[in-house]
């Protein structure tokens, strides 16, 4: 994604997530494959944290699931942060 307002927006529509009804952004984001989640960790100087953060906090269990499983395949990474 590019610098700017697209990521504004889209990380503003992660953290307002817990609010919609049943159709949530981290629901679709958690059907992207595990190894596409956990390369999440290195995008864009810390971009993918927050993506994954975002999911965790204001996601449904599905999304917390799904970023539970990518941190435990990814390298260096500690998921204390997220949980």
């Amino acid at each position: 994604m590019k610098i700017g307002y697209d990521r504004s927006t889209f990380i503003n529509l992660l953290k307002l997530d817990d609010l919609q009804g049943e159709i949530k952004l981290s629901d679709y984001l958690a059907e992207i494959p595990i190894d596409h989640l956990k390369s999440f960790t290195s995008v864009n100087n810390g971009y993918g944290y927050f993506v994954l953060r975002y999911m965790v906090e204001s996601g449904s269990l599905k999304a917390k699931v799904a970023v539970a499983k990518a941190l435990k395949k990814a390298p260096y990474v500690e998921s204390k942060k997220f949980f």
